[in-house]
């Protein structure tokens, strides 16, 4: 009998007395892909960092090919073949694409820097990913989806002393386009034909269908059911993980509403260049930088009170630019944006919180989130002005506030005073949204949300799909930003499809397809 490549048995992990996985057992075998599924908060993230070394279990063993291991450190894990890709990236910014693929594991002869096998093992990487990353460019200037291909390709060019025998995805195609993802999944296939291990961690149940060949579900912290991947499509993965059945339906207004009056009006909008290479790159008042910038050459649209407005488009054709020239994250060279009737130029995103428009980044580690802070903190940022007499914040008001959003978005948090860094990525999710929901002064009148359910579970996705129809049905105007066209066209009114920095086509009704889609995307 084969012994697995990892095997976590009996694995128990507490944090501060609260129970993040219970007795849980998973086993990945050499030339197989192993899917991971659950809600977010269901202990995924914890079993992924116990199995690379993140994370000493409180109870449970860990074993490789049968043999007895302890990981104190990632880098033992490392040492020992084990590989892990994080869905928060763990990049250096100020590094080249190929510095980060070769970090930690440069190749050097007599003890130098060998730049001609650098360069190789780096092009080896991405081009066996199909990617189209320039190599010498900072990674601060790369856009997400860039990023998250540099990062898998300093996996797969790790050269560790035993070899790479495990491979571990934390949601690997959150924020990947289609070509992207099916290039990333053609690299997988091969390599578990090479006799890779690899555990799978998705929401995308249909990407687990296609391509896994076990799966293991983890509910509440601990194992509700596993096998083959045939005996668990997603019709039976789906009341597993969430503990009831999830029905499929639209979230667009009925076709008899007629949206409000016009809230924001974008009239042939363009951008500035990305900074040039010499130059420091520009930073969000968040203290991100403002990566990966595409020229938006024109876009002109219309969004109205009660309504949600999809724009779609292939990776670098300018959505994200749109939303961060609307929030004056971005410079405009370009065309008028009105705001209820009146002129509206931001020179910052204060202006644009003062105005009544609320941004959802689709990075929220780096752009959104204060990491070490509270729940209580990161979802009452915009709201204190509102909350505050004298200069002296009503803390009990604050509690309040807090707690009602917990519950009626169901964040998953031991305490809303948890640093929300130990929050799953969905979870995470909700907090930045009901910073959104909880803010008052001004209303909110414009609600701008890049991926917004990007590393969120299946039963999540309802709950956040429908706090955004209520935001509309109350006369909110919602513009999304997606990736995802199943998403698009449940969710969306009226879709605006860019292509190459310009919007060229908007649907609507019937017309909203992927086939119509498409045919817009990709020029012809």
């Amino acid at each position: 009998m084969t012994h697995a490549a990892l095997a976590a048995a009996h694995i128990t992990v507490r944090y501060a007395g609260v129970v993040a996985l219970r007795d849980v057992t998973i086993e990945l075998h050499p030339g197989a892909i192993h899917a991971l599924v659950g809600e977010n908060g269901a202990g995924k993230s914890t079993l992924m960092r116990v199995l690379a070394g993140a994370r000493s279990p409180d109870a449970g063993t860990l074993a490789m090919n049968g043999e007895a291991v302890q990981f104190r450190t990632p880098r033992d894990a490392h040492r020992a073949g084990i590989r892990m890709i994080q869905q928060e990236l763990s990049l250096v910014p100020g590094f080249s694409a190929t510095e980060n693929i070769v970090l930690g594991d440069e190749p050097s002869r007599w003890g130098i820097l060998d730049r001609r096998a650098t360069r190789a093992r780096a092009e080896r990487a991405i081009d066996g990913l199909g990617a189209s990353i320039d190599l010498d460019t900072p990674v601060e200037r790369l856009s997400l989806a860039q990023r998250q291909m540099v990062e898998i390709a300093k996996a797969l060019a790790a050269d560790a002393p035993s070899g790479l025998r495990v491979l571990i995805l934390d949601e690997p195609t959150a924020i990947l386009s289609a070509h992207e993802t099916d290039a990333l999944h053609a690299r997988l296939v091969v390599l578990r034909s090479r006799g890779l291990a690899i555990l799978y961690c998705s929401h995308r149940l249909d990407e687990i269908d296609r391509l896994a060949d076990h799966v293991t579900v983890l509910r509440d912290g601990a194992y509700v059911g596993g096998g083959t991947i045939r005996e668990f499509p997603p019709a039976t993965l789906i009341p597993l993980m969430v503990g009831r059945a999830i029905e499929r339906r639209s979230w667009r207004a009925p076709a008899e509403m007629v949206p409000g009056s016009v809230l924001l009006e974008v009239d042939r909008l363009a951008t500035a260049p990305p900074p040039a290479p010499h130059r420091r790159a520009r930073v969000r008042p968040s203290g991100a930088p403002v990566t990966g910038a595409t020229d938006v050459v024109e876009a002109s649209f219309v969004l109205r009170a009660g309504e949600i407005v999809g724009l779609v488009g292939l990776v670098g054709a300018g959505r994200s630019e749109v939303a961060l020239a609307l929030i004056g994250a971005m410079p405009r060279t370009a065309g008028t944006v009105t705001l209820r009737g009146a002129p509206f130029r931001p020179r910052s995103p204060r202006d644009a919180v003062r105005a009544g428009i609320g941004f959802v980044p689709e990075d929220r580690a780096a752009s959104a989130l204060m990491p070490r802070d509270s729940v209580r903190v990161n979802t009452t940022l915009v709201a204190l002005r509102g909350l505050a007499r004298a200069g002296v914040v009503n803390r009990a008001r604050e509690r309040a506030m807090t707690h009602q959003w917990v519950e009626a978005l169901r964040i998953k948090t031991p305490s809303i005073e948890t640093p929300v860094r130990r929050l799953s990525g969905g979870n995470q999710q909700k907090v930045v949204l009901a910073r959104w929901l909880v803010a008052g002064d001004p209303p909110l009148s414009v609600l701008i949300v890049d991926e917004p359910t990007r590393g969120v579970d299946v039963g999540a996705r309802t709950e956040i799909y429908d706090t955004l129809r209520d935001l509309a049905t109350n006369h909110t105007g919602v513009l999304i930003i997606t990736s995802d066209l199943v998403e698009a066209m449940a969710l969306c009114d009226r879709l605006l499809v860019m292509r190459e920095g310009r919007i060229v086509g908007e649907l609507t009704g019937a017309d909203q397809t992927a086939e119509r889609v498409a045919s817009l995307m990709v020029p012809s």
